[in-house]
């Protein structure tokens, strides 16, 4: 895509970005789950942040779900898969989903799989869908 292009999306975004994340907002206590795919972030860059921990697969670290709600969490921890919970009120915006999560008190996951790991992926994805109810 050529920069111009580029430009014009990101300026068409950057003006309708509340309107997105509204639409997006979940409402009624259902759940936003986001999936992303890394290089070289993993689960270490987050414990520092985060409010509780389970690492089952510390040789897995750029496998790892991040959640906002406590009770997510309690579900997840006793997955065979690592976690973080990240419930604080942020201090400072980083423009992350999660902190907005936070801040505006909605349900999220964010499941984060290296690069090239598909199957990782859908295998904690199904295992989140059969154990986490909205």
């Amino acid at each position: 895509m050529a920069a111009d292009k580029v430009e014009t999306v990101l300026v068409f975004l950057d003006r309708h970005r509340d309107e997105l994340v509204r639409r997006l907002e979940p409402k009624n206590g259902n759940l936003l789950v986001a999936l992303h795919n890394n290089q070289d972030y993993s689960v270490k860059d987050e414990i520092s942040q985060s409010d509780d921990t389970s690492i089952p697969q510390p040789d897995r670290p750029r496998e790892f779900f991040l959640c906002t709600d406590p009770k997510d969490f309690a579900v997840l921890k006793k997955s065979p898969y690592n976690v973080v919970l990240q419930n604080r009120k942020p201090t400072e915006d980083d423009g992350s989903l999660s902190r907005l999560a936070v801040k505006r008190n909605f349900r999220y996951v964010n499941l984060e799989c290296g690069e090239g790991e598909l199957e990782a992926q859908l295998e904690r994805l199904r295992w989140l869908e059969d154990h986490l109810s909205e």
